[in-house]
């Protein structure tokens, strides 16, 4: 099931060298940085990308995922000003499990050299 504000896989495709992959995913007409720099935003577009993206956070926030790349260059945005987060290649959980103790914090006591 996809969700409208994240992009949608469509397809894996194998290359001919049999060792790369293509991804295929939604096509979007441009990335918010492109946008920003043509200055082709009124306010009234900043207010509703900015409310989808808020959307798009709570959501994956409410699937335990935290996408650690958001900038404006992985927003892709449509002729209608729709957004779609893209890029998870640095996303990560944080659902809560029972810690691994080598994941855990350490703390090493020295003594002073002074006395």
């Amino acid at each position: 099931q996809s969700y409208i504000h994240v992009v949608t896989l469509l397809s894996v495709l194998k290359a001919l060298n049999d060792r790369d992959i293509y991804l295929v995913f939604d096509f979007l007409d441009f990335d918010l940085h492109h946008v920003i720099r043509r200055r082709a935003l009124q306010q009234i577009h900043h207010i509703f990308i900015l409310y989808q993206l808020l959307a798009c956070l709570k959501y994956l926030h409410s699937a335990a995922v935290i996408h650690r790349d958001l900038k404006p260059s992985n927003i892709l945005i449509n002729g209608q000003c729709v957004i779609k987060l893209a890029d998870f290649g640095l996303a990560r959980s944080f659902a809560v499990t029972t810690p691994n103790p080598e994941s855990m914090a350490r703390v090493s006591y020295f003594p002073s050299g002074r006395r």
